[in-house]
């Protein structure tokens, strides 16, 4: 496992593996990269990872006016059909910038 790749190698590989929705351990075995050398470097690096995304609209299936909104292990959240989409996007920033 190539320890003395620079970082950015590591920071895209954390970035990599916030967005893939897998577990470290996962993530590092499809990468074969050291799950316990991995998890010390996310750790340390948790302020330096951008990781990036978007919202898309989402329309409710006829009859159910919540969604479910997951976001890999970490995050699940009912929304009703009635809540404010800039309150959504206030905390989807929030939960972003913690991760």
């Amino acid at each position: 496992m190539p320890r003395n790749y620079g970082k950015d190698y590591w920071i895209n590989h954390i970035s990599s593996w916030k967005s893939s929705g897998l577990t470290q351990a996962a993530y590092c075995k499809k990468k074969g990269l050291s799950i316990g050398y991995f998890s010390q470097l996310v750790s340390r690096n948790k302020n330096n990872v951008v990781v990036k995304s978007e919202l898309i609209e989402i329309k409710p299936i006829s009859g159910n006016r919540n969604i479910l909104l997951q976001v890999s292990d970490s995050y699940r959240m009912i929304i009703p059909d009635e809540f404010s989409a800039k309150t959504l996007e206030q905390i989807l920033d929030i939960l972003e910038n913690r991760s």
